[in-house]
C-alpha cells in the first residue's frame, strides 16, 4: 500500500471508529425506559411469572405489582382472568418508563380510590407444607389459597425469596421436588379495609364449580374427591367426577369410575388420582389428561384417544403414558411398599409398573419415548429413567385374582380361537389336494 492510498484510508477508519464507539458503549434500554406502548409476544410454554423477572431483572421488589399491571391491562391474554394461565401467541402491553413513574413507588396496579388501604403484608409464622407430589409453585399455590387470585404472583415471591436455600435445585420447569419443606405465608385477608378503619368481613364468594365429566358407576369402601378449591365431598354410585377432582380410595376402596367419552377407569385401594384436564367438544380433538398421585388403576379407553388429534395422557412422576385405543394397567410403588407374598416377602422395586392387555401404549419422560405392546410388563424407576422389563411378579401386583383369571380364560378363548382357524385352514389345504388329485 503506497503512501497515497494510506492517506486516503486513514481518515475513513477514523470516521468509521468515531461512528461505532459511542453505538458500542451505550447500554440496550431496559424495558422500564421504553415507551408506553411497549408490547411483548408470548411463546408458547411461557410463564408471567418468569417473564416480569427475566424483563425487569433490576426490579425483584416490583414484580409482583407488575405482574398485577400486566394482568389488569392485558384481559385478552390470560384464561378466565387467572394470573398462571397466560395464553400464547397473543401480544400483551407492557409497563413503560412512563407507566412506572406516574404510579407510586410501590404499586403498579391500576388506580384505586384515594382512601383505599393496599393489601396487607404477608406474614409468615410457623405454616409449613411438604410438596407432594413434584410440583411447582404455579400450581401449589392456587391450591393452597384458592380465594387469593389476586394475590398468587406476591405469594409467590414471598416463598421464592423465603425459601431460597430449598428451591435452588428447581428443574427446568421449575417443579419442586417432592418431599421439599416450604415455609409459606398465613393465608392473607382477602379483602382490604373500609373507608371507615373496620376491617371488612372476609369474602364469601364461592370457588367456581368445575364441570361433571364423569361418574361413579360402583365403589366398596372409601371414596371421596377433593376439588381444586380444597373442598372435600364422599362420593358414591351415580355422584359425578368433576374436572380438577382428586380422586381418593381408602386403605380397603375400590370404584369404577365411567368418563363421559366411554373410558372406564378401575382404582385399586389406596390410590388417588387427579382429573387435571378433560373435554370432549362437539367438533374437533379431544383432551383427557389425568395424574395417578398414588396408587393404582386399569384404564379402558373410550373415544378419546382414537384420533391422531386427540391429546390423551395418563401423567405420573415416572412418565406421561399416550395411547390409540387401548386397556392398560399402572400401579405406583412406593419404598418397601409392594409385596407380592405379603409382609414376609421380598419388596418390589420403587417405582411405576405398566401392564398393556391390548392395543399398545407410549411411554415419554427424560430417557426418550418407548412404545409397549399387549402382553408385555414395564418398569419405570424414575422420570430420567427408561422403561425396563418387569418380571413376572409384577403381575400379582397390577392385577387382582378375579383380574388374573379373566386374562387366563381370554388367553385360552384366544388360543383355541387361533387353533381352530390354523386347523380349518388346514382342512381347506388337504381338500384342495385332494380335488386335485383326482382331477389329474
Amino acid at each position: 500500500m503506497d503512501k497515497s492510498q494510506r492517506a486516503v484510508i486513514a481518515p475513513l477508519v477514523l470516521i468509521l471508529l468515531c461512528l461505532w464507539m459511542p453505538a458500542a458503549s451505550a447500554e440496550e434500554p431496559a424495558y422500564d425506559q421504553l415507551p408506553d406502548d411497549r408490547v411483548l409476544y408470548i411463546a408458547p410454554g411461557q410463564s408471567l411469572s418468569a417473564l416480569v423477572q427475566r424483563l425487569y431483572p433490576q426490579r425483584p421488589g416490583r414484580w409482583a405489582e407488575i405482574r398485577s399491571w400486566i394482568v389488569s391491562n392485558n384481559p385478552h391474554a390470560f384464561v378466565d382472568g387467572d394470573p398462571a394461565r397466560l395464553r400464547a401467541d397473543v401480544r400483551v402491553k407492557l409497563p413503560g418508563a412512563a407507566e412506572l413513574a406516574e404510579r407510586d413507588p410501590y404499586s403498579l396496579a391500576p388506580a384505586q380510590d384515594a382512601d383505599a388501604d393496599a393489601d396487607p403484608a404477608l406474614e409468615f409464622r410457623d405454616r409449613y407444607v411438604f410438596v407432594d407430589p413434584a410440583q411447582s409453585l404455579r400450581e401449589l399455590v392456587p391450591h393452597l389459597y384458592p380465594g387469593q387470585r389476586e394475590r398468587w404472583g406476591e405469594i409467590i415471591d414471598a416463598i421464592l425469596a423465603r425459601n431460597d436455600d430449598r428451591l435452588a435445585d428447581m428443574d427446568g420447569d421449575n417443579r419442586i421436588d417432592r418431599g421439599t419443606r416450604l415455609r409459606i405465608p398465613e393465608a392473607p385477608a382477602a379483602r382490604r379495609a373500609t373507608d371507615s378503619g373496620a376491617e371488612a368481613e372476609p369474602e364469601s364468594e364461592a370457588a367456581p364449580v368445575e364441570p361433571a365429566v364423569a361418574k361413579v358407576v360402583r365403589r366398596s369402601g372409601e371414596l371421596y374427591a377433593v376439588d381444586g378449591a380444597d373442598r372435600r365431598r364422599e362420593l358414591k354410585a351415580d355422584d359425578p367426577v368433576r374436572r380438577g377432582d382428586t380422586l381418593h380410595t381408602g386403605e380397603a376402596g375400590r370404584a369404577e369410575i365411567e368418563f363421559r367419552d366411554g373410558e372406564r377407569v378401575f382404582l385399586r385401594p389406596g390410590s388417588r388420582m387427579r382429573v387435571r384436564d378433560w373435554q370432549l367438544p362437539e367438533t374437533g380433538p379431544g383432551t383427557r389428561v389425568v395424574e395417578l398421585l398414588e396408587g393404582g388403576l386399569r384404564a379402558i379407553t373410550g373415544a378419546i384417544g382414537n384420533r391422531d388429534a386427540d391429546t390423551y395422557r395418563t401423567v405420573s412422576q415416572q412418565t406421561t403414558l399416550g395411547i390409540r385405543g387401548t386397556e392398560y394397567t399402572l400401579r405406583i410403588c412406593a419404598r418397601d411398599e409392594c409385596r407380592v407374598d405379603g409382609a414376609d416377602s421380598d419388596a418390589l422395586r420403587a417405582g411405576l409398573y405398566v401392564g398393556v392387555d391390548a392395543g399398545r401404549v407410549s411411554l415419554l419422560n427424560e430417557s426418550g419415548e418407548t412404545t409397549v405392546e399387549a402382553g408385555q410388563l414395564r418398569y419405570v424407576a424414575g422420570p430420567a429413567s427408561a422403561p425396563v422389563e418387569a418380571g413376572p411378579e409384577a403381575t400379582d401386583i397390577l392385577y387382582t385374582e378375579a383380574e388374573q383369571a379373566e386374562r387366563a380364560e381370554e388367553a385360552t378363548a384366544e388360543a383355541a380361537a387361533e387353533a381352530e382357524d390354523e386347523g380349518t385352514h388346514w382342512g381347506w389345504v388337504i381338500l384342495g389336494i385332494v380335488l386335485l388329485g383326482a382331477a389329474l
